[in-house]
């Protein structure tokens, strides 16, 4: 994905929000496209994912800490973002 550099990746996360509720699959190819973007080597595309905020991008508590870990081990500069993820993933399922 190529964007200009003055579109700050959480712009165009909520732009893909609000697609999710136009797509007749409920945005399913969208949060299956940023689950990959956070698995591959472009930071660009893994800032976007982690700006996301209309789903989860995985379903468990071991699921978020291998990706998270995955993304802090290529792109330390976003241990903050990672960490601020965690947060408000315990904040929102205190029990998982």
């Amino acid at each position: 994905m190529k964007r200009v550099p003055s579109a700050e990746p959480e712009w165009i996360a909520e732009l893909l929000a609000r697609l999710v509720w136009l797509t007749d699959d409920n945005g399913y190819e969208i949060s299956n496209s940023l689950r990959r973007w956070l698995a591959e080597g472009n930071l660009s595309k893994v800032e976007i994912a982690l700006a996301f905020r209309e789903v989860w991008l995985w379903e468990t508590r071991d699921q978020m800490d291998t990706i998270l870990s995955s993304v802090e081990a290529r792109f330390p500069a976003l241990l903050e973002q990672c960490a601020a993820l965690r947060t408000v993933w315990q904040q929102q399922f205190p029990e998982l």
